[in-house]
């Protein structure tokens, strides 16, 4: 596949300046580029996105044709935590060959911090980006996921009461979603 087009692709919806660097597991046998764009009219403000991740096979299909995933998230200006969090969410999904809208992504945060309330994220649809649109490429169609970092309480309540119900709580209760240490909304 070719990531050249997938980061032009995502570059268009999200805007800014783009950086990429690539991220490797522990063990050096898989990598991902995350690419971090900064906007110059939200100060401290940066979205990441992986590139690359369309790359591996998830089982999905979309109109007959295989559905592939790249994720993103909001970050903070010059914090490498949200890269390594987003990083680490994709290579679970390259382990896995497993993506959804919903899926609760445990203890990726957690990882990285001590201090943070929330541990885990959840995938959800990237509904701050008013241009965005799946990216058609060759024969797939690539679909953007959004990673929410999420508390331990709002897991449950996920796993309790659905993840429609979820999006409208994050909804009403006007989430921080750049800060690792808010108050959890559930």
């Amino acid at each position: 596949m070719d990531n050249k087009k997938i980061a032009q692709h995502a570059l268009a919806f999200i805007g800014g300046s783009p950086t990429v660097f690539e991220y490797q597991n522990e063990d050096n046998t898989v990598s991902v580029d995350i690419m971090t764009c900064t906007d110059e009219t939200a100060s401290e403000l940066t979205t990441l996105s992986t590139i690359g991740l369309a790359n591996v096979d998830i089982g999905k299909e979309f109109d007959g044709r295989p559905l592939k995933v790249e994720l993103m998230m909001l970050g903070k200006e010059g914090e490498e935590i949200f890269a390594n969090i987003l990083s680490t969410a994709a290579f679970r999904i390259m382990e896995n060959h497993y993506c959804e809208f919903g899926l609760v992504m445990e203890n990726v945060i957690e990882l990285y911090t001590d201090n943070a309330t929330l541990k885990h994220v959840v995938l959800l649809q990237p509904v701050f980006w008013k241009n965005y649109s799946p990216c058609e490429l060759d024969e797939n169609i690539i679909a953007w996921l959004l990673a929410v970092p999420i508390s331990e309480e709002e897991r449950l309540y996920i796993e309790q009461n659905g993840i429609d119900k979820f999006d409208d709580l994050l909804e009403k209760s006007n989430v921080n979603f750049v800060d690792l240490r808010r108050e959890n909304c559930a």
